[in-house]
């Protein structure tokens, strides 16, 4: 319980401005500066961001249930257990939140039957209070589990070069790359938390998961980037400026550009990629015509949106392919939001109060409450 953004202190411009009223000099609010403090102190101290004792905490449970799938599938596994069971997703890819699954893959060099049940009568001789449910008729059936305080998403893939482990591999090398730069980290936490309080956050919502979300990220830092360099306006830096201050500057910068550019989500009609993706747009003609013939109305092509999310290695998937016309205004409606709170010259004022340095500090509370 509680707000999940404490509240903070912030410094004021030292450029002054002249009350006509009562001729005494006033301050300016310094609304950068709040964004960016009171941000850092939300990574720093709200329950729904990493910290030492939950990363701890994980690993303990991480252990344990690497352990079990090796007491269970033992004499199916062939080689090494490493090769055998599969760590992917936010947190092996150091983009997590406190909320997130443990995304797990067993690999196999043959199909192993019934292996969900047989894992399910494992996991309730250990631990019998744990929830288990199998999704087997998802594209990917996954079994789905609540123990020791975690939730964990299990798949089962098998045979020689499998193109779902290969794809695994390349996200999770090419998104550890990304999370190298701090502010591409804490920037993904926020859109996380964000679209979890407004539900715009997974396949079977009709929107959007972590990897879309991080792919359209990436678009726009690419885009500040090379107007950045284009202008010759790089973020300064103090000499005694730690990383994670200079990483909190970028973020603000960044998660501006992010809900502004996307509050008008699917109306252009253009390929949405990563700048570094493997895959590449080939032009504003091109992309009209890929649209054209990859987006139709059917489930799993983007239901009848021009929205097409480029997966960094397959041309073929589009990560927006869930999203149909109803829930993309659901989506297009929570960016839109999100702009208008964190790009408001003035924020809106809270119940009962009047200070704007107290209202900039809880920008990121706004942000971040359910919906």
């Amino acid at each position: 319980g509680g707000d999940v953004h404490p509240q903070v202190n912030c410094k004021r411009s030292p450029d002054c401005e002249l009350d006509e009223g009562s001729k005494k000099r006033t301050k300016k609010i310094d609304r950068k500066t709040c964004l960016e403090e009171s941000l850092l102190q939300l990574s720093q101290t709200s329950p729904l961001f990493p910290s030492v004792d939950l990363e701890q905490r994980r690993k303990t449970a991480w252990v344990w249930f690497q352990r079990l799938l090796l007491q269970e599938f033992q004499s199916e596994f062939s080689s090494s257990p490493e090769d055998h069971v599969q760590l992917f997703g936010s947190w092996v890819c150091n983009m997590w939140v406190a909320s997130s699954d443990f995304d797990v893959n067993i690999f196999t060099e043959c199909r192993i039957p019934k292996v969900f049940l047989r894992l399910k009568h494992a996991l309730l001789a250990q631990e019998p209070t744990s929830a288990v449910d199998i999704v087997a008729s998802a594209r990917v059936p996954v079994m789905k589990i609540k123990a020791r305080g975690f939730n964990f998403d299990v798949t089962h893939e098998f045979g020689n070069d499998n193109l779902v482990v290969k794809h695994h591999a390349q996200v999770r090398e090419w998104a550890q790359r990304w999370a190298e730069d701090e502010s591409i980290c804490l920037c993904i936490r926020i859109i996380k938390l964000w679209a979890g309080a407004n539900k715009v956050h997974s396949a079977t919502s009709s929107t959007l998961n972590s990897m879309g979300y991080l792919v359209m990220l990436l678009s726009v830092v690419g885009r500040c980037t090379r107007e950045a360099r284009a202008s010759h306006n790089t973020i300064q830096e103090a000499a005694d400026q730690d990383k994670m201050t200079r990483a909190v500057q970028k973020a603000v910068i960044y998660l501006g550009r992010f809900f502004a550019d996307y509050a008008t989500l699917g109306v252009g009609r253009h390929v949405i990629t990563a700048p570094d993706s493997a895959v590449q747009s080939e032009g504003t003609e091109l992309d009209i015509l890929r649209l054209s013939r990859e987006v139709g109305s059917s489930d799993g092509t983007g239901k009848g949106t021009s929205l097409f999310i480029q997966d960094p290695f397959i041309p073929e998937v589009n990560l927006g392919r869930f999203v149909d016309r109803s829930s993309l205004k659901r989506l297009r409606l929570a960016l839109s939001r999100a702009d208008s709170i964190l790009n408001a010259q003035e924020p809106a004022p809270e119940r009962g109060g009047s200070d704007s340095e107290e209202r900039w500090s809880t920008v990121w509370q706004q942000l971040l409450t359910p919906r």
